[in-house]
C-alpha cells in the first residue's frame, strides 16, 4: 500500500515538474519576440528622426510612415502616428514641435522632434 501511495505522489510531482518545464521553455521565444518587436520600434523611430522635419506629416495615423514587417512568418503593423506637441511647456501644441509615436503589437514610443 505504501508503495502505491508512493508511485501516486510521484506521479503528481512528476507531472507538476513536466507542466512547470514546459512553460519555462516558452519564455525564450516570448522574450526574444519581445525584443525584436521594441527594436523595430526604435529603428522606426529612428529612421523618422532622420528625415527633415517638414517631410514629417502630422497626421493619425500617418498613412506614409506607417508600414509592416514579418518576424517569424508573422505580419505586424507599425502604426505610426504624428501630431503637433507642446514643446516649450506653455500647455498648447507648437507648429516646431512634433510628437512621434511609433505603435505595434500592443507597444508603443514616441518622441519629440523639433525644427
Amino acid at each position: 500500500m505504501e508503495v502505491l501511495m508512493l508511485v501516486a505522489i510521484l506521479g503528481i510531482v512528476g507531472a507538476a515538474a513536466g507542466k512547470a518545464l514546459m512553460a519555462m521553455a516558452k519564455i525564450p521565444g516570448q522574450t526574444d519576440l519581445s525584443y525584436q518587436l521594441e527594436t523595430r520600434l526604435v529603428s522606426k523611430v529612428e529612421q523618422i528622426r532622420a528625415l527633415p522635419f517638414d517631410s514629417v506629416a502630422v497626421g493619425s495615423p500617418n498613412s506614409t510612415l506607417s508600414d509592416s514587417f514579418t518576424i517569424s512568418n508573422t505580419t505586424y503593423p507599425r502604426t505610426v502616428t504624428v501630431d503637433f506637441a507642446d514643446g516649450d511647456g506653455n500647455g498648447s501644441a507648437d507648429a516646431t514641435f512634433k510628437q512621434v509615436t511609433v505603435t505595434c503589437a500592443g507597444r508603443s514610443i514616441s518622441t519629440l522632434i523639433s525644427k
